[in-house]
């Protein structure tokens, strides 16, 4: 990143996670499977999370909106 913005300075930066985000809304997840060596999530995870955000995307849509 450094070579692309030619920006030297050294900063600290804070990560999250939506994890929790995601449970609460019915997304489940697995935290024995994660940010360990050979992480994975399973084609049926990545089904559950496609089902959510097309659910989401739809009702964030126009058509989806009162008028």
């Amino acid at each position: 990143m450094r070579a692309l913005t030619e920006n030297q300075e050294k900063r600290k930066v804070a990560y999250g996670t939506e994890a929790g985000l995601f449970t609460n809304a019915g997304v489940p997840s697995n935290i024995e499977q994660v940010h360990k060596a050979n992480e994975y999530v399973s084609l049926e995870q990545l089904a559950a999370c496609e089902a959510f955000l097309t659910k989401f995307i739809h009702s964030m849509s126009v058509e989806a909106q009162p008028r």
